[in-house]
């Protein structure tokens, strides 16, 4: 993809974020966790946070069933600060992601933008 394009696409993520917490850190989660220097540069000089997801919930995996993943997540021993990659493709996700956020709460884990 081109600079040009790679750029509007930092700055309509940052919107879209800036939408949920309009007084938020602004953020960017390189597509693939692939960085280049034009884009670190680039969200440098914005003021914006390069953010890295440390939990894959492979909802990808077609061939894992939705209940395993979920319990796959539950299984996690989340301390703190981890960042949770769902992918916003696929209905595995929109199935498990309610059951996700009422456990996460039940354990008293708070979300943050």
């Amino acid at each position: 993809m081109p600079w040009a394009e790679q750029k509007q696409e930092i700055i309509k993520g940052v919107e879209i974020t800036k939408m949920f917490d309009p007084q938020g850190k602004l953020l960017f989660r390189p597509p693939q966790g692939r960085l280049n220097l034009q884009q670190i540069l680039f969200c440098r000089s914005q003021g914006i946070t390069i953010l890295m997801w440390t939990v894959d919930s492979l909802d990808y995996n077609r061939k894992m069933e939705k209940n395993a993943i979920l319990e796959r997540l539950k299984n996690i021993r989340f301390n703190g600060g981890e960042v949770v990659l769902f992918h916003d493709d696929n209905q595995v996700m929109l199935d498990i992601l309610p059951e996700f956020i009422r456990w996460a709460k039940s354990k008293n884990l708070e979300f943050a933008v």
